[in-house]
């Protein structure tokens, strides 16, 4: 529809990109509104839980959970309030000329799958993989080794979606925790 006066072309500045204007929000969850969180580590039961709550009680369940006394009950709490405003960057590129090589991605057993579910008893999982470095970055541990995982991205399969995405790091780090984060540190 042509605008009166107004002689311009406005894709430059509106994409017809459905994929640039689809919300990219995974988590946006009130702390009140969350019954559980479980993290599992693909082979990893010592790193993995299940943190509840019911009313203010919290409850954590683990294979690798030890003495109960070392836990930090703040720590427990606060987890939960970690879930607003959780959204992904963006889809790899490199998958829309190489769908075989995200199927073969989804394919494989994840590195880590997380599972929130509300008090209303609905469930959203995020599987999560990790993803190899670049080689063109040159990226490097402190060894002086060539890094073989990335260390600033993800990728992840979200609960109705068909397509990997990328999740950052920076963002996730506060939910992609592992048991020994709720444990009382000495000194």
């Amino acid at each position: 529809f042509p605008i009166p006066g107004c002689d311009s072309y406005l894709t430059p500045r509106y994409s017809t990109d459905q994929d640039e204007w689809e919300s990219r929000q995974i988590f946006s969850i009130l702390v009140e509104e969350i019954r559980s969180v479980e993290v599992n580590y693909t082979g990893q039961a010592e790193h993995s839980f299940k943190l509840s709550k019911e009313g203010e009680d919290y409850t954590i369940e683990s294979e690798g959970l030890g003495d109960l006394s070392t836990l930090n009950f703040g720590a427990l709490s606060s987890y939960f309030g970690n879930f607003r405003g959780i959204s992904y960057e963006g889809y790899p590129p490199m998958f829309e000329k190489n769908r075989a090589k995200e199927d073969s991605i989804i394919n494989t057993r994840p590195w880590c799958e997380l599972r929130l579910t509300a008090e209303n008893g609905q469930s959203e999982r995020l599987l999560i993989w990790q993803k190899e470095a670049r080689s063109d970055l040159s990226l490097y541990d402190q060894e002086g080794n060539p890094l073989a995982i990335d260390p600033e991205r993800l990728y992840a399969l979200i609960d109705g979606k068909d397509r990997l995405v990328h999740i950052q790091i920076l963002v996730f780090k506060t939910i992609l925790v592992q048991l020994q984060d709720f444990t009382l540190k000495n000194g």
